[in-house]
């Protein structure tokens, strides 16, 4: 009876063993693995989704322009200075520069022979392709980013623009893909990174006065290097 108290107990080291050293202890830390890059996609979107970048906008409190020296009224409107090539209050600056970033990404993408659409504010989140998203960021010296706010007295007079990608049908809560300057960092305001993107070394700068040249080749920029990524991933023929 002794004899075979000792032999189970034998046994049932070794299969603990085995259970702890063998293929099954591996597949823990495989399925850890697999979780981070399974948010990589391994086809081709049916469509790529673009949605508003954010910026903040800053009310004007006196009759300076909107970024400051003279006033709206004695300035002159000159072709050329500018978003839009007129001066306006920030929120309808704001508005539009978004609006021009937007469709200008949508339209490189196409031009590429990506199938990109806008997605308007106030429709619902796609439940499938990627959706393609972004902000207007300042960054102070020590690094921080905030949340870019166009208006008198805002602050820095550059912005950088900070692009994630996720797959709506797969995981749309984690992007997949994430560029910008603050990107290494992983300072992202208002954005909870779930797994590990796909981070790619782009850095995008715009003037909070940028004109439509400037506004349309950062959208240029952008579509790019996504398709950039596309290709290194073998989505696209090189």
């Amino acid at each position: 009876m002794s004899r075979r108290f000792v032999l189970g107990g034998i046994f049932g080291c070794i299969m603990f063993l085995g259970w702890g050293i063998g293929p099954g202890a591996y597949a823990t830390t495989g399925t850890s693995d697999n979780q981070e890059t399974s948010i990589q996609p391994t086809v081709m979107p049916d469509v790529i989704w673009v949605e508003n970048f954010e910026i903040d906008s800053a009310d004007v409190t006196d009759r300076q322009g909107v970024l400051g020296g003279e006033s709206r009224e004695r300035r002159p409107l000159l072709r050329g200075e500018g978003l839009l090539h007129r001066q306006q209050d920030p929120a309808s600056k704001g508005r539009e520069l978004v609006d021009l970033l937007s469709s200008s990404l949508t339209r490189e993408l196409n031009d590429r022979s990506l199938p990109a659409r806008r997605l308007l504010p106030g429709q619902p989140l796609p439940d499938k392709g990627w959706l393609i998203r972004g902000q207007f960021l300042e960054v102070d010296e020590g690094n921080r980013a905030r949340r870019a706010i166009i208006g008198f007295g805002s602050g820095e007079t550059h912005m950088e623009v900070q692009v994630t990608v996720t797959d709506q049908g797969t995981h749309p809560d984690s992007p997949f893909l994430l560029f910008g300057t603050t990107a290494e960092s992983g300072k992202m305001p208002g954005a909870i990174i779930l797994m590990n993107p796909y981070v790619a070394a782009a850095k995008f700068v715009l003037s909070k006065n940028a004109s439509e040249k400037d506004v349309k080749h950062t959208a240029g920029q952008i579509a790019a290097e996504i398709v950039s990524y596309m290709k290194r991933r073998g989505l696209l023929p090189q």
